[in-house]
């Protein structure tokens, strides 16, 4: 599971959200869009087929997949809602795009040097449509550009999602995997994702501290108070 998630292989990469050190779901890892690659392609299937025998045998995989990403393996309908869970800095920069209400106002955005080109979750430049990258984006072909920046961001990892759902078909009934929703696929492989804080206070060790020091019962105290997504986080 580490090495799923380290950069050793090219599968899974740390989310936006991860490196920016804002919005939500930081712990997660979205699936390279990149690696598309045959030999690329058989590494996601195999994931695939690595998650089914994780559902099967109950040995759980250690692995952090953001839920946009879960969502496209077991085929559920994906939206901009999703992806702020994955680049919540990108979300909201198309969602100023969408609110110019003239062309000065647009112009002076910095935003006029814009051509028709996206860069992936992987760092790559990609042409939204055939010679993008020498197309300049204008006032009148705005509306355009953001239809097709949406749409290319509700289907970027949909190539190597689909080669994870080949792999996990193998193992479990298609039937299952169609009805199935991604919560229950995420807790089926890698176990129950909520933080039992009591258990991990009985498996904690002290260096320098005591469980008896203030500070200490505080953090426990706070923690326990936290909402499910504030301890992940």
């Amino acid at each position: 599971s580490a090495e799923i998630m380290s950069n050793t292989l090219p599968l899974l990469l740390p989310c936006a959200n991860s490196t920016a050190l804002f919005g939500q779901n930081r712990e997660t890892f979205v699936l390279n869009p990149d690696s598309t690659t045959s030999e690329q392609i058989q590494m996601f299937e195999f994931l695939g087929k690595l998650m089914g025998m994780a559902v099967r045998c109950a040995n759980y995989l250690d692995i952090m997949i953001s839920p946009m990403a879960w969502k496209m393996i077991v085929g559920e309908k994906v939206s901009l809602e999703d992806y702020v869970g994955v680049d919540a800095s990108d979300s909201k920069s198309m969602k100023r795009l969408r609110s110019f209400k003239n062309e000065e106002e647009f112009m002076m955005s910095g935003y006029d040097d814009l051509t028709f080109t996206a860069t992936s979750l992987g760092g790559m430049t990609v042409e939204l449509h055939k010679f993008g990258r020498m197309q300049n984006v204008t006032w009148e072909t705005l509306p355009l550009y953001c239809n097709e920046l949406e749409e290319y961001r509700l289907r970027e990892m949909e190539v190597v999602a689909t080669a994870i759902r080949r792999g996990l078909s193998t193992i479990l009934p298609p039937l299952m995997i169609n009805l199935i929703k991604w919560k229950d696929l995420e807790t089926l492989v890698c176990g129950n994702p909520d933080l039992d804080v009591e258990l991990l206070k009985s498996a904690t060790e002290y260096s320098s501290y005591s469980e008896r020091d203030a500070v200490i019962r505080w953090f426990w105290e706070i923690l326990t108070e936290f909402s499910q997504n504030d301890r992940k986080s």
